[in-house]
């Protein structure tokens, strides 16, 4: 989905959008033509007694509810166009690296204040879950975020087979994320909570109080009763008149029991059209894919459960209308009879609701997951998995998937189990180069594709030492977070299991003697044949433990050239120990050093 593309479906929904809107023009005046029409019959039935007159104002009261229809799909179709092209802009803006302001940044995620997510950038503002999001459920937006975390417990390969299938149909993706994107986030939060509540709802089976039975079946048919005779002359008009307001006083007297179930549903109603739209889609589509063919089987009953679900919660809005509430609640027990409607609901549908919403959700998640390989099929692709004892990475053309792609700088490279020292020059790309391997090694274990031409990696923990901050309510510093982050992956190495550690600037937080120290005690413990071990300095003491034999390793670096007395970077990592600083070159531009100090 490129911008030319993007262009080609705001172009054709423009034009569907167009339609739309007369259509809605259209049935609107048409509506008021015809209420007119009924007024004017009525009024005139009763001036002029001629029976011609009332069946003319049914004829306009059926032509009248034919066009509100039409008025009601209309502007649900402006509505879901419109949809579309919010949609569109948020791809657009990705091409356009101006996806910063999408506001799910994902900083609600209780793992948010794990090492890994801090250093490679999972959540928060400019995140990977920012960028990549297009789950808009609650269910959706965790299932997203514990993949990216590797805490899914579904299988590897399934979720891969079932991502790259949705990646070859952009028009599904779009109508998708579309049917439940919500533009109002206060509204969204709401509707949110209130799915949560549906959902543990849906597992609960408490009874509903006994006597409401009796109240939901007895009191219409005694109300109705009393009308009747009313209206023949046989009751008094005040026996009527009572039954309605006793109905009232029922329902005001047990509101406080009815109102928690009402609440839910009435605060649930617009995402229950969504899940029905969606689960729709879902069942209706064709798969190749091993996991959406099981998602398709598990939909075989959405169709009657949803569209029941969506009568309640539609019946039930009819009660906010003042007028409706007297007569829906004064004749016919409207409360008591929704409520054991939702309660055979439930029985009947309850079990499988939550996973018709599991469902949703894990869609969102594999959209989520391909949405690299949507806007960059040419510069993406789907990782390889190798299952091996021992570890290994091979990237090809791999770059930072959240850089601007139109300066951002790709590289190749291979290590498999041994350490691996990285100099260069500040702002060379060390840390960034560091970023791009641990975040495609994120994105290959979720399942998604990989911001590169090819990716190869076999399972590894993931260890990362990179934006250490302090911790002044614990009284830790940024020097001593650090030392914990290493001694986390110094234990788990004991284990000797396959590990990736990502150490950036080690033990930068003291002074060099002390630094160097540690840092080689540390890098000699990393340095084992069961660890992919990358470590970035500025101590060249360090890059020759390597030449001095001290570990099995190597040494890379990136550098820096100067082009009239202004520093250039090509942010291409290269092999061997980086021969140059620019630490006072730096501090000379910035005022901080005279030009012949140093």
């Amino acid at each position: 989905m490129n911008l030319e593309k993007i262009a080609q479906y705001k172009e054709d929904i423009d034009k569907k959008l167009t339609s739309a809107k007369k259509k809605v023009r259209f049935a609107s005046n048409m509506r008021l033509l015809f209420a007119l029409g009924i007024i004017v019959s009525v009024a005139e039935y009763f001036r002029r007694d001629m029976i011609v007159l009332l069946g003319l104002a049914i004829v306009f009261l059926l032509a009248f509810s034919y066009f509100v229809s039409v008025f009601t799909k209309a502007m649900e179709s402006v509505r879901f166009l419109e949809t579309k092209l919010v949609i569109l802009d948020r791809y657009e803006a990705r091409l356009s690296n101006k996806w910063q302001s999408f506001s799910d940044t994902g900083d609600w995620y209780e793992g948010l204040s794990d090492p890994l997510s801090e250093d490679l950038d999972l959540f928060g503002e400019y995140s990977l879950y920012q960028y990549l999001s297009v789950a808009h459920t609650s269910a959706g937006r965790q299932c997203f975020a514990k993949t990216l975390l590797g805490q899914s417990d579904e299988d590897l390969k399934l979720r891969q087979e079932a991502v790259k299938e949705l990646i070859e149909d952009d028009a599904f993706a779009l109508s998708f994320e579309a049917m439940g994107y919500q533009f109002n986030d206060r509204k969204r939060k709401r509707e949110e909570e209130a799915e949560k509540e549906l959902i543990a709802y849906a597992k609960d089976n408490s009874p509903v109080p006994p006597f409401f039975l009796p109240i939901a079946l007895g009191m219409p048919l005694l109300t109705l009763a009393a009308i009747g005779l009313g209206v023949m002359g046989i009751l008094s008009p005040l026996y009527p008149i009572c039954m309605v307001l006793a109905q009232i006083g029922l329902t005001v007297i047990f509101d406080e029991m009815l109102a928690k179930e009402r609440d839910i549903i009435l605060s649930f109603v617009e995402r229950v059209k969504g899940y029905e739209d969606r689960l729709d889609l879902l069942r209706k589509k064709d798969y190749q894919s091993t996991r959406l063919k099981e998602m398709k089987a598990d939909l075989d009953n959405v169709a009657k459960g949803i569209k029941k679900l969506q009568s309640i919660a539609e019946l039930w809005q009819w009660r906010e209308n003042f007028l409706f509430y007297w007569i829906v609640c004064g004749v016919f027990a409207w409360d008591f009879n929704l409520l054991l409607s939702l309660r055979r609901w439930k029985k009947g549908y309850g079990t499988s609701f939550e996973a018709w919403l599991s469902w949703i959700a894990k869609v969102e998640c594999y959209l989520s997951l391909g949405v690299l390989g949507r806007i960059y099929p040419e510069r993406t692709t789907l990782p390889t998995i190798i299952a091996q004892d021992t570890p290994y990475i091979k990237v090809e053309e791999g770059y930072h998937p959240l850089l601007n792609p139109q300066t951002v700088v790709s590289n190749s490279y291979e290590q498999s189990g041994e350490m691996v020292i990285i100099t260069g020059s500040n702002m060379s790309g060390k840390s960034t180069f560091m970023r791009m391997l641990g975040l495609n090694t994120v994105l290959a274990y979720a399942g998604g594709l990989v911001a590169a031409k090819s990716f190869v990696v076999s399972p590894m923990a993931i260890f990362t030492s990179m934006r250490v901050r302090d911790d002044v309510s614990q009284g830790i510093s940024t020097f001593y977070g650090e030392i914990l982050r290493i001694k986390r992956a110094v234990s788990y190495a004991s284990e000797k299991k396959p590990m990736l550690v990502l150490v950036d600037e080690i033990f930068k937080g003291t002074n060099s003697k002390d630094r160097i120290l540690g840092a080689k005690a540390a890098i000699t413990k990393l340095s084992k044949p069961w660890i992919v071990g990358i470590v970035t300095t500025h101590d060249f003491e360090l890059a020759d433990m390597v030449s001095d034999g001290e570990i099995i390793g190597k040494n890379f670096h990136f550098e820096e050239h100067y082009v009239d007395d202004e520093i250039k970077f090509d942010y291409t990592i290269k092999t061997g120990r980086s021969q140059s600083t620019n630490a006072k070159h730096l501090m000379r531009i910035a005022g901080l050093l005279d030009r012949e100090e140093g």
